[in-house]
């Protein structure tokens, strides 16, 4: 039994293998002061947007530092935050409260007449992926346009790999394979892997039951036109019996032979000239965040008596938007929380610095530091609502007329059973 040193609502470090790794899903609200102006000339307006935070992150084991206290390392794997305020609506639409529209009669999912569509601040993971064996984004779309979802250190893992602890911190390969192959007709597929495929495993598309255990995604008919947008996924239900972790309420313990029950997906399009061919994507450095206990522990005491208090630095790239508009592009972004009692942090207020001062669409925009405060666990299901919402509106452009939108019943409302 773990006898902490101080006194206080401890929860130690999650206890796992060297080749396991820990699902978290979290909750917060994050505060921000901005100010703005919609002209060289004009004066500053200020004011503070409130967002709704969800974030996925993946933990690896605990280990003892250099200095004898315990700490363990973490990867955001997504951070999605939405929200919006007073100052954006007026900076944007020349009103608080946003820009109004119509009511449509004929379509019940139109947002009730009156109502108004605001500027929507949102934040999202910068992943910054590589693609090799397509130098001229000919085959698939550049790797900016790239999205993967639901990733984890095990997709990355080689396939022969038996859950040994050879993985010394459950640390992993940093690559994806892709293929793109004929499927008559004027169709493709393309099929995304966890090690490069040799020629006898490539996977044949009529024989799916033959699916090759290094398979993450795949799509098959994709119509070989330039710019074509694809989703692939792959059904681990159908492939994978009796291997996969249900999650209750979202967070699990996971290794390379249990593989989480949501799968990999990810969305792309094909490039100018789409063709058969083969290639690797990377993943280039994803940031490691960093939770250290402030003690040693007594001795003869467990190692993991004395993990908390602790101090947290996460580390994160991210991508800023205002609705469609992206303005700030893999901003390297720094957040301390210092006296953590548990993890989620609880209770304590977490520092950040997200400092970025340019324009959109011609306005000045200014962002102050800012805290993040009520961090607590959430399940996948608020996880994946919360991310939808905040992908939802990254589609909604950002313009100031019913004209300039399409029409005076613009924009569709949010359908919560739509992946977006």
């Amino acid at each position: 039994m773990t006898i902490p040193i101080r006194s206080g609502p401890y929860k130690t470090f999650h206890s796992l293998k060297r080749h396991e790794s820990y699902l978290e899903f979290e909750g917060s609200t994050i505060t921000i002061p901005i100010r703005a102006r919609p002209t060289d000339n004009s004066e500053w307006l200020t004011d503070e947007v409130v967002l709704k935070a969800f974030m996925r992150l993946e933990v690896f084991p605990a280990y003892v530092n250099g200095l004898g206290t315990r700490e363990f390392q973490f990867v955001i794997r997504d951070w999605e935050l939405y929200g919006t305020c007073g100052l954006l609506n007026k900076l944007f639409y020349g009103h608080p409260l946003g820009h109004p529209y119509a009511l449509d009669s004929k379509d019940p999912k139109r947002r009730g007449e009156g109502e108004r569509l605001p500027a929507t601040l949102t934040f999202t993971v910068s992943n910054n992926y590589d693609k090799e064996g397509d130098p001229k984004d000919e085959i698939l779309a550049p790797a900016r346009e790239l999205d993967i979802r639901n990733l984890t250190s095990h997709d990355l893992r080689s396939a022969d790999d038996s859950g040994d602890g050879g993985l010394l911190y459950g640390v992993a390969g940093n690559s994806l394979f892709w293929e793109v192959r004929e499927a008559g007709k004027g169709k493709l597929s393309l099929l995304l892997y966890r090690r490069p495929p040799s020629d006898s495993e490539r996977i044949p598309s009529i024989d799916p039951e033959r699916q090759h255990d290094s398979l993450l995604a795949r799509v098959d008919d994709l119509t070989a036109q330039p710019g074509t947008e694809f989703k692939a996924r792959f059904d681990l239900d159908r492939y994978r019996r009796g291997s996969n972790v249900v999650k209750a309420k979202g967070n699990s313990v996971i290794s390379p032979l249990a593989r989480p029950r949501t799968p990999i997906e990810i969305r792309w399009r094909l490039g100018e000239k789409p063709r058969p061919g083969r290639g690797r994507i990377r993943l280039v450095s994803p940031a490691r965040s960093l939770c250290t206990s402030d003690q040693r522990p007594e001795v003869g005491r467990p190692v993991d008596s004395a993990d908390f208090p602790a101090r947290i630095t996460y580390a994160i790239n991210y991508h800023i938007h205002i609705n469609r508009e992206r303005f700030v592009e893999d901003q390297a972004g720094i957040a301390i929380a210092v006296g953590a009692q548990e993890i989620p942090p609880r209770d304590v207020t977490v520092a950040f610095d997200k400092p970025h001062i340019g324009r959109v669409l011609g306005k000045y925009l200014e962002f102050g530091p800012g805290h993040c405060t009520g961090m607590h666990t959430i399940g996948e299901d608020e996880y994946q609502q919360g991310a939808n919402i905040c992908r939802y509106w990254r589609t909604i452009p950002l313009a100031a007329t019913a004209t300039a939108t399409g029409g005076e019943n613009w924009p569709p409302a949010y359908d919560p059973d739509f992946a977006y």
